[in-house]
């Protein structure tokens, strides 16, 4: 005889059968089991920020699993952080930008599920900042003599117009916005007129900044040597600030000196005042300080200083905002070799080399 046994629960029964009886040989649940799937992200590849503005960015990507998300290969400001739990899926870049930090940052992130291949998303931060002036707020110039100044800001965009908003300059002078985050202050002074204040104003899509700043035309009291010198890290350098006083030093004893009076400067160079004007012979009162030294390795950059001389007389200290540029050559800070084991893996490292200007990487050689 025949039959059939049926046991619930099971999807399918594989039955055998005799003349005499039934038999039952196997029963297979049905189990289901999830499909798995590397990382895809579905965040956007940017993100913008604001100085002084509390910002936040999720990164997310999708898999089976859950990806665990990181930043990699770039650096972001202290000010920023990157947080992320492992296999959820999200990372949240977060944090309030400070002053300096505008500008635009490109690093990557990496989802990594266990299911080959993991993916990285080239991601660009953009922090806008509004502008705040970086040069000195005073300058001093002497009557019927050259004198020029660089008022500069910074900011993100660059694109910063500065604009005279209040003051009238002395006769002889003129105001121009150069348009970059720069303007200029230049001429030749027809007359002493003593102080002048003056309000500048810069301007970007950003937001805006004022500085209060005084000029002193000053009968004859300067300094005249450039406002600007170059030097180059592990070379010597030397480059002599010169002034000249009033032409009295036989009745008054008047000596100038010249003082670095702002500013940092690198490692390796110095200031002196030479203080060479020593007797009645050397009127007028010629006077000079020098700058010298040897810039280390790692101090290629620019550099904001201020310069007084002083006389002794009745003019105001004559006062020269001055930019040191140190140029460096490029060298790589990071190591000579990587090792990749799997084919499978995305490998990552970042070559970074040093110099200023800001050196350019390219690659020479055939990448596998």
């Amino acid at each position: 005889m025949w039959g059939f046994i049926v046991r619930p629960g099971f999807a399918r029964n594989i039955f055998a059968a005799t003349s005499a009886a039934v038999v039952v040989l196997l029963a297979v649940p049905q189990v289901a089991v999830a499909a798995q799937g590397s990382p895809t992200f579905t965040s956007p590849a940017s993100t913008t920020f604001v100085v002084g503005v509390p910002g936040s960015f999720q990164a997310t990507a999708t898999g089976t699993p859950l990806p665990t998300i990181s930043r990699k290969a770039g650096a972001i400001p202290s000010s920023l952080t990157f947080s992320a739990a492992a296999n959820s899926g999200v990372g949240t870049l977060s944090g309030t930008p400070v002053a300096g930090n505008g500008g635009v940052y490109v690093f990557k992130f990496r989802a990594v599920n266990g299911v080959p291949p993991s993916k990285n998303q080239s991601f660009t931060l953009t922090i806008n900042e509004a502008p705040r002036f970086t040069s000195f707020a005073s300058l001093s110039c002497a009557s019927n003599t050259a004198c020029n100044f660089t008022i500069t800001t910074a900011g993100y965009p660059t694109n910063t117009n500065v604009a005279l908003t209040s003051g009238t300059l002395p006769s002889g002078m003129a105001f121009t916005n150069n348009g970059n985050g720069t303007a200029t202050l230049s001429g030749m002074p027809a007359t002493a007129v003593g102080v002048v204040p003056l309000v500048f104003t810069a301007t970007n899509s950003a937001g805006s900044a004022t500085q209060n700043f005084t000029l002193t035309v000053n009968n004859y009291l300067a300094i005249t040597s450039a406002a600007t010198a170059t030097c180059t890290a592990g070379s010597t350098c030397t480059f002599s600030v010169s002034a000249r006083g009033t032409n009295t030093f036989a009745l008054n004893g008047e000596v100038v000196h010249v003082a670095l009076t702002s500013g940092a400067l690198p490692s390796g160079l110095t200031f002196v005042d030479n203080n060479v004007c020593n007797s009645v012979a050397d009127g007028p009162c010629n006077d000079t300080g020098t700058l010298s030294g040897t810039a280390a390795a790692g101090t290629g950059g620019v550099y904001q200083l201020q310069f007084t001389a002083t006389d002794g007389s009745n003019d105001a200290d004559a006062v020269q905002g001055f930019t040191l540029t140190v140029n460096e050559a490029p060298s790589f800070v990071s190591p000579d070799n990587i090792t990749c084991i799997e084919v499978t893996a995305n490998c990552d490292f970042d070559v970074s080399a040093r110099g200023y200007p800001l050196p350019v990487l390219t690659q020479s050689g055939t990448l596998p």
